[in-house]
């Protein structure tokens, strides 16, 4: 994994840390050993997890049967023999700026005024590719309060075409060989 290629800590978690030295962990447990590596107390773990330290003591319970160990420093040294650590390091640095940007989300959700905003997602790829990336933008979207609605290209065209009302706010969605292919089109103009 690139250094500067910044990663959501799910798609980390898939694709290095399921499986460590033939261990496989869960995503919470993995969360708990990016938080235990990085030195951060069950408290402050619970804190940016959103769980209560209780539930954080039950994941390094589990984690430490599972690497037959009896200390935090077993963890940490399991990690460092393992090769994962520069991984997890990275997995606990991209949850750390997921965890940052859900709450300022948050705050933008109580500073609007009692009037909800609303935004019409309109999906220009195929439809396969974009789920993950439209569910985490509506999640998001949902954070800050504004209310989504989806549809393909071909409805919204046709929704426009038949009716002066437009939505006041719309997204585009657009796999990246398109908007490559807008951005020339664009610059083509200029």
């Amino acid at each position: 994994m690139k250094n500067r290629e910044m990663k959501f800590p799910q798609d980390i978690y898939f694709q290095y840390l399921g499986t460590i030295n033939g261990v496989s962990f869960t995503h919470r447990e993995i969360d708990a050993i990016a938080f235990i590596v990085s030195g951060r107390t069950t408290k402050k773990i619970a804190y940016f997890l959103s769980i209560s330290p209780k539930t954080v003591d039950n994941h390094i319970h589990n984690i430490m049967m599972k690497l037959e160990c009896h200390s935090r420093e077993s963890i940490i040294d399991f990690v460092e023999k393992s090769g994962k650590f520069s991984i997890l390091r990275q997995y606990y640095l991209s949850s750390l700026i997921k965890f940052s940007f859900k709450k300022k989300l948050e705050e933008i959700s109580r500073l609007r005024d009692k009037a909800v905003p609303t935004c019409l997602l309109v999906s220009c790829g195929e439809e396969e590719k974009q789920d993950l990336t439209l569910g985490r933008l509506i999640r998001h979207l949902k954070l800050a309060g504004i209310k989504t609605s989806i549809t393909s290209k071909q409805q919204y065209e046709t929704l426009t075409s038949t009716s002066k009302n437009t939505p006041a706010h719309t997204l585009f969605i657009m796999p990246g060989m398109q908007l490559k292919e807008l951005s020339i089109l664009t610059e083509e103009r200029e």
